[in-house]
């Protein structure tokens, strides 16, 4: 797993919390598509018709509740609940995303290995903390807190632009090569896994970069926490 991540002051002063975006797959993005690729190479078979890479994507938003009548109440359940990876981070939210390659198909020419078609597909959940007692706050408690949650769902859903954008960079890479002979499936195998690898390291920086900027104390996500946390 990796996360990138913009830390958030506790109560005490000392940074505690997380705003994650969190890529959870059970293995490594080259050990994935290796093990596809092989097996599309054992499994040879000539596709007739467009070649092509489809990326399909499912995307699902999930709360986890918190409770208390203050900013500083509520702020101290953030990150207790959600998903072990989550918790772990002690996340207010995160993104949380798995994903995977399918029927893929091989044609092979003689000796020549040809890229005909795979499906990508990619699994968004946008994590949230569901204040489930607001009601029993002031009228301005809410009010902050919504201003908050709404930059807690831009902050998500910009890290669900950025997992969408690089799997699609990698759908034109693949467009790219696909209907090219490579002199071998060896070949073929290293270039696809070189392609992966660097969209995917694009991707990974723009995720840290952008953490980065709104971890910074003049952040506007960063001033309506501090200005929840202060809400009675």
């Amino acid at each position: 797993m990796e996360t990138g991540t913009l830390t958030a002051d506790s109560p005490s002063g000392k940074p505690e919390l997380s705003i994650s975006a969190m890529q959870m797959s059970k293995f490594s993005v080259a050990n994935r598509i290796t093990a596809f690729l092989c097996f599309a190479i054992c499994m040879l078979s000539v596709l007739m018709g467009e070649a092509n890479a489809r990326l399909i994507i499912k995307e699902q938003t999930k709360t986890y509740n918190v409770s208390g009548k203050s900013g500083r109440q509520v702020h101290a359940k953030f990150g207790r609940r959600g998903p072990w990876k989550m918790r772990r981070k002690h996340a207010i939210a995160a993104t949380l995303r798995e994903f995977d390659f399918k029927n893929i198909k091989i044609v092979k020419r003689g000796n020549k290995c040809i890229f005909a078609k795979m499906d990508i597909y990619l699994s968004l959940t946008y994590y949230y903390p569901n204040w489930i007692n607001k009601s029993s706050a002031s009228k301005k408690t809410q009010r902050l807190w919504g201003n908050f949650l709404r930059e807690l769902v831009r902050h998500e859903k910009t890290h669900g632009k950025f997992f969408k954008e690089t799997l699609r960079q990698f759908e034109k890479e693949l467009a790219r090569i696909s209907r090219k002979p490579f002199k071998s499936c060896r070949q073929m195998n290293a270039i696809v896994l070189r392609k992966l690898e660097t969209t995917y390291k694009k991707g990974k920086a723009r995720h840290d970069a952008f953490d980065r900027r709104e971890g910074k104390p003049s952040a506007k996500i960063r001033k309506l926490e501090k200005a929840f946390l202060k809400a009675k």
